[in-house]
């Protein structure tokens, strides 16, 4: 073998490695999308790469993406991301707007998320 070959099989090689990196890393992101598709709840792969690189809780944000939409009161997994980004309780605030919505309460899910952050702040004093 020449110097040449021996080049070329070690690009392929590395290409092969990258290739099978990249694949079971998007393995989760893709199981997290076709989760979210089948559900109806709107979300593009490329937000969750994004989530992915930030380090988001992705399965978490998406799940109460997800039951926000199944509920009837889609929110934006932009504004869910936003919120456990501020290490807000997600869950709780998911679950607290579903409520004040079906009591037909006029809340919005960033005013929630402003009361939590607030009632933290007042918890650390």
């Amino acid at each position: 073998m020449d110097v040449f070959q021996i080049m070329i099989m070690a690009c392929v090689g590395l290409f092969l490695v990258v290739w099978i990196v990249l694949f079971v890393s998007t393995i989760g992101v893709a199981r997290t999308w076709l989760q979210a598709f089948l559900s109806g709840t709107p979300i593009t792969f490329v937000s969750l790469i994004g989530m992915k690189l930030r380090k988001s809780d992705m399965q978490k944000i998406v799940e109460q993406c997800i039951v926000s939409t199944q509920a009837g009161f889609p929110i934006s997994c932009a504004d869910m991301e936003r919120a456990w980004l501020q290490k807000v309780d997600i869950v709780k605030v998911t679950t607290a707007y579903i409520t004040a919505r079906r009591r037909e309460q006029d809340f919005s899910f960033q005013e929630l998320v402003a009361a939590e952050l607030e009632g933290k702040s007042e918890n650390t004093f």
